[in-house]
């Protein structure tokens, strides 16, 4: 099962870009529409994750 996650994992990231903080797919994004939000060159999934390292989006997830 770990095996398969990781596996997973790996083809997401080479089929789409992902967050430079937690690693989310851009498919599951949340902040911005689904735009992400840019910093200082580097893409994020949320505000949370550009501004502060905490992942907006997985709290959503787990409400």
């Amino acid at each position: 099962m770990e095996t398969q996650k990781k596996e997973a994992v790996q083809k997401t990231s080479q089929e789409e870009p992902q967050c430079e903080n937690c690693g989310m797919p851009k498919s599951e994004w949340k902040g911005n529409l689904g735009k992400g939000y840019q910093v200082e060159g580097e893409t994020y999934c949320c505000r949370g994750c550009a501004e502060d390292g905490e992942c907006d989006c997985q709290e959503r997830e787990e409400q």
